[in-house]
């Protein structure tokens, strides 16, 4: 190699070892202290770790951290608090120990110093940092513990009480620690914090030295004690202690003694044998209990134990010969072990321990594994099963367990300890293929692979505990998450075995696609096209299997034509002849329901609840109907009277009414009672995962858990902590009940074209002034026909209908004294809802109206909700930066008037229309379309047509579909209205609200 190359090559070396360089420094960015507070018996301590930042904000489980070695190479990501902080608390050790803060001088001001960096966590990482609270006022109370002692604690159970120069608090909900203050004098408080546990038989003596202190502020002496006689079981733990050297003889390569302990267990209190108390204080249910111990039972048990298996005391060999350890170790002097004095090279003394916890084992003595004990005594799995038995008709009980030795071991209580461990999941992602040790209530230690003990957690984190009674439960609706589980862990050899429907159900679940078809009637006058009969066939496997679900299609996909043929082929079944179903929604989509109802299902009886009188007799006799439909407003007013009937399904439209579980509304329809329930909404989910709690503890009860368990097991750490796993796990259980297509995933299935007509109600005052005018302008159309004649009232004939329409789109454009005070619209209230749903969507949306005073109030709407938009009306001088702007996207939202914008623009990039006021001639409403849908155009249009039910606007819209002619005669200034129109037809376009020309 030439010179040259390697110069060339040492010179190449410096990019490498610079771009190392800085790979290090991005991995010490990443790289942070941790300081962990936790409080034993109000003596505070510290311990200080290291975390690293995750892409996703977490931290990961701290590792211990080597205080004098930072403060001696300083590495870069200390801050200068974390220096002053180590530099307070370094000890000289090398180890990680608990650093007690009650030694620290000013221990107020340093934990303060502790909070600051936003490092500092209660217990462990996987909390809030803590925050620096307001000075508290604490009541204090003496609280009995399970030992029958009395301990000193605030009567907020949130917070935890503590001295260090200073009494101070955590409150361990929000993550706060700050000062107390109370009536007490501070010193007097602060030796009241520092009290001990007290034990019964001290209260008195405490009562007599403090009696100063005031009656309130002392333990209650207890008189009533309930005194018991109980027999012992024994208990035996297993241990092993370093350092040991035995007659100049090392007792194993690492010096590791083992060693068992015993115990006496009275009901489920342990006693250490070594202790000398003959009796003992335990607080059961506010019951203060003297338990007794039976020395002779203890004494005939250690016997026992000695005699079956040969174990020694290691006093009477440690008496005999010479044997020392590091530190004298007093449970260790007080135990029992192994020693082979005939074989001092101890061979055999592993073989010789296993020969002993089998007799121990045979003899059905409890005994837990330390995992100090230096032998493996685990048993290896021969067999993982999972057994299914059914509950009731919607419930099941899932048993998880093993066999060993021909024994079978539950898994769950071993499953719900780990489950306790925050990092459980990362642990077993470290540990790969290995296996872990794990001890059984009965003291059997099993290694468990990790892999399948991964999988069986994440099954019961879903699933554990939903129903308040530690059992693992599933229903109908847990199908498709058990049929997932079933098929991953049969893969690793786990054997189910009992009651196999909800594998079936499941399996049908997770494939949506291969449902059964469902025959639509010929009486369903609507072409479904193949993804609404895919909806269809999914509505049908729900009622049949009585579960239920979300339909949340994007809006114009046929919610509602998918649920009309649902119900028609309930219908058809006669399944609606008992019961009849209630379709509840918001009032301005009522008229809707009605019109495609009569559209498409004109077989079935429909019958609307309206408010007024008339509503009690309809109440009374709704089982000759097929479809009830009510509003979410009357609903609480009927609610009694719906209560005293059974409904076939319960269909909720704009589902997202109910999303507060705590309201009225929500808990009045969740009484009601029905075979089937079904949500229809495009926004199931707007704020927060409780209000889609809210919507499936509707469809099915339970399915979710309680809200207290669905908060802790999905909603904080998916809100709080972005645990992605959770969220998909929370995903993977509620998509088989919620189907949602997008206009672009059936793109292909969609015509060029969709119309979609949105009606609305006219509230009270809208009503009531649309009816005044109706009735002058109806008059005043009259007389000046009789006077002119029908061809020459044009003039007359458009200012009435003009006014009535005006009154339809918002009083406020009408220039009348009674319109003034009128504030409200339904139809643009509606808008309102629409146009927020639809940009979140990601539409982009072009607006019409004629009348620009309305534009004027959507803008002003607009402006208030920070919807941005351009607009172009008659005014408007530069047309073509607003339109550049909308094609660019810029904006989701153009606002355009009618002589403005009906022709010559190109406006593409639309996929929406809104007709937020009828152009009652088809072809001027179609030019206007024809500004979006038109060559150039690679998405599919939706077209919405604004009306508001049981006005003029309705009326026309029926007259246009059967009177194409005729309407058209009427609003084209061009035309002679003699020339097809009738007295009759203008009279019905000023018939009263409710009635209809047809």
């Amino acid at each position: 190699m030439s010179n040259n190359e390697n110069h060339v090559n040492q010179w190449l070396k410096l990019f490498n070892s610079q771009e190392t360089v800085e790979q290090s420094k991005v991995e010490q960015l990443n790289k942070r202290l941790c300081y962990i507070l936790n409080i034993q018996q109000r003596h505070p301590t510290l311990i200080v770790g290291h975390t690293k930042l995750k892409k996703n904000g977490q931290v990961t489980k701290p590792t211990g951290a080597n205080i004098p070695q930072l403060l001696i190479k300083m590495p870069d990501y200390l801050t200068m608090a974390d220096f002053a902080i180590l530099a307070v608390i370094n000890t000289g050790m090398h180890s990680n120990l608990p650093i007690e803060l009650e030694d620290l001088p000013n221990g107020g001001q340093f934990l303060e110093t502790l909070v600051s960096t936003q490092r500092c966590f209660f217990d462990t990482v996987s909390n809030k940092p803590l925050e620096m609270g307001d000075e508290l006022e604490a009541q204090l109370i003496w609280v009995m513990d399970e030992y029958g002692n009395q301990v000193l604690k605030s009567a907020a159970n949130d917070l935890i009480l503590f001295v260090l120069d200073k009494p101070m608090y955590i409150d361990i909900v929000n993550s706060k620690i700050g000062k107390v203050k109370t009536i007490v004098e501070p010193r007097t408080l602060s030796n009241l914090l520092q009290a001990p546990p007290l034990a019964p038989n001290v209260i008195a003596k405490v009562h007599k030295e403090l009696s100063n202190v005031g009656q309130g502020l002392l333990p209650k002496i207890i008189t009533d004690i309930k005194v018991q006689h109980l027999q012992p079981t024994m208990l035996l733990r297993a241990a092993g202690v370093h350092g040991i050297d035995f007659l100049g003889l090392k007792v194993r390569h690492d010096n590791c003694l083992a060693y068992i302990h015993v115990y006496f267990v009275y009901d489920d209190t342990e006693v250490d044998a070594t202790n000398p108390q003959q009796s003992f204080y335990r607080n059961k249910d506010g019951v203060l209990n003297e338990i007794h111990r039976n020395l002779a039972n203890e004494k005939e048990l250690l016997a026992q134990l000695q005699w079956a298996t040969g174990l020694l005391p290691f006093a009477k060999v440690h008496a005999k010969y010479y044997c020392f350890t590091h530190s004298h170790n007093m449970q260790l002097m007080q135990s029992y072990t192994i020693f082979n004095l005939l074989k001092p090279n101890f061979k055999n003394i592993e073989q010789d321990w296993h020969k002993c916890i089998e007799k121990i084992r045979a003899e059905k003595w409890n005994i837990l594994f330390d995992d100090s004990f230096p032998y493996q005594m685990a048993h290896k799995v021969d067999e993982w099963f999972a057994n299914i038995e059914q509950d009731t008709n919607d419930w099941f009980s899932v048993n998880l367990g093993i066999q060993v030795n021909g024994r079978k071991l539950d898994l769950l209580p071993v499953l719900q300890q780990m489950l306790k461990d925050k990092f459980i999941f990362e642990d077993l992602e470290d540990m790969e293929n290995m296996g872990l040790d794990v001890t059984f209530p009965d003291g059997e230690v099993v290694t468990l692979e990790a892999a399948r003990l991964k999988m069986l957690l994440t099954f019961v984190r879903e699933l554990f505990d939903r129903h308040g009674d530690g059992k693992l439960k599933v229903s109908k609706a847990d199908a498709a998450s058990l049929a997932e589980f079933s098929a991953a862990t049969q893969a690793l050899g786990l054997r189910w075995m009992g009651d196999n429907r909800l594998q079936k159900i499941g399996a049908a679940l997770k494939n949506f696609q291969g449902l059964q078809h469902a025959k639509v009637p010929k009486a369903f006058t609507a072409t479904l096209r193949p993804y609404q009969q895919e909806g269809v066939n999914w509505l049908q496997f729900l009622r049949e299997y009585s579960l239920g679900g979300i339909l949340a299609d994007d809006m114009g996909l046929g919610k509602t034509v998918q649920t009309l043929a649902h119900l028609a082929i309930e219908k058809a079944a006669g399944r609606l002849e008992a019961k009849p179903c209630i379709v509840i929604a918001p009032t301005s989509v009522i008229p809707n329901w009605t019109l495609e109802a009569k559209r498409f299902a004109p077989h079935l009886n429909v019958t609307v609840l309206r408010a007024g009188m008339q509503r009690k007799s309809l109440l009374e006799d709704l089982q000759n109907a097929d479809i009830v439909l009510s509003t979410y407003a009357l609903v609480l007013r009927d609610k009694d009277d719906l209560l005293k009937h059974g409904f076939h399904t319960i269909i909720l439209d704009e589902a997202q009414f109910i999303k507060n579980s705590k309201a009225k509304v929500t808990q009045a329809i969740n009484q009601l009672n029905a075979d089937n329930r079904l949500c229809l909404t495009g926004t199931p989910l707007e704020n927060h995962l409780g209000e889609l709690w809210s919507l499936f503890n509707f469809l099915m009860p339970g399915f979710l858990g309680t809200e207290q368990m669905f908060n802790k097991v999905y909603r904080n750490p998916i809100e709080k902590l972005q645990d992605t796993a959770m969220r998909q796990s929370l995903m993977r259980r509620i998509m088989p009940f919620m189907v949602r297509r997008t206009k672009d995933k059936v793109a292909t299935e969609l015509p060029n074209k969709t119309e979609i007509i949105k009606m609305c109600e006219l509230d009270e005052q809208q009503a009531d002034l649309y009816e005044t005018i109706r009735v002058s302008m109806h008059e005043r159309v009259a007389k000046e026909i009789a006077n002119k004649g029908l061809a020459r009232s044009h003039i007359v004939l458009l200012d009435a209908l003009l006014k009535l329409r005006q009154v339809c789109c918002h009083p406020q454009l009408l220039k009348i004294d009674a319109a003034k005070n009128i504030k409200v619209s339904a139809k643009f209230e509606q808008l309102m809802a629409m146009v927020p749903a639809m940009i979140e969507e990601g539409r982009k949306i072009v607006l019409f109206s004629q009348f620009t005073s309305m534009l004027a109030l959507i803008e002003e709407a607009f402006k208030k909700e920070n919807i941005s938009y351009v607009k172009i009306i008659g005014s408007t001088v530069d047309r073509l930066s607003p339109i550049t702007a909308f094609q660019a996207g810029e904006v989701p939202i153009i606002l355009i008037s009618l002589k403005a914008g009906g022709t010559g623009i190109n406006l593409t990039a639309a996929d929406t229309v809104i007709h937020f006021d009828p152009w009652w001639n088809p072809a001027v409403e179609q030019q206007a379309t024809d500004r979006v849908y038109r060559i150039g155009q690679d998405k599919p249009v939706f077209v919405y047509k604004m009306l508001a039910a049981n006005t003029v606007e309705e009326k026309i819209l029926l007259m246009q579909q059967k009177k194409a002619a005729l309407a058209a005669s009427i609003f084209n200034e061009d035309a002679q209205l003699g020339s097809g129109l009738k007295i009759e037809d203008i009279n019905s376009l000023f018939e009263p609200l409710g009635k209809v020309a047809m």
